[in-house]
């Protein structure tokens, strides 16, 4: 993940990727190119169970893509309710 600003500082640093178990190792990011496509490699042979969509430091690049994000996922993955 690239670094971020936090809330309140002028200094940029990463989000505490530790601080999350997991998180460094199986999560991913979708505000970058090469994150996006490998996001999208991971969603394509999801095959069930649950996704976390977090944000892991303020303030972020765009927000509402959380949301939407959450929104528009069931529909990608073909969860019916």
């Amino acid at each position: 993940m690239s670094p971020s600003r936090t809330s309140g500082s002028s200094r940029s640093r990463p989000a505490d990727l530790a601080a999350t178990p997991g998180l460094a190792e199986a999560g991913h990011e979708f505000y970058s190119v090469d994150g996006g496509f490998a996001a999208r490699v991971v969603l394509a042979s999801f095959g069930g169970g649950r996704v976390i969509i977090g944000v892991t430091s303020t303030p972020f690049k765009c927000p509402p893509a959380p949301s939407e994000t959450a929104m528009m996922l069931p529909d990608y993955l073909g969860v019916t309710s």
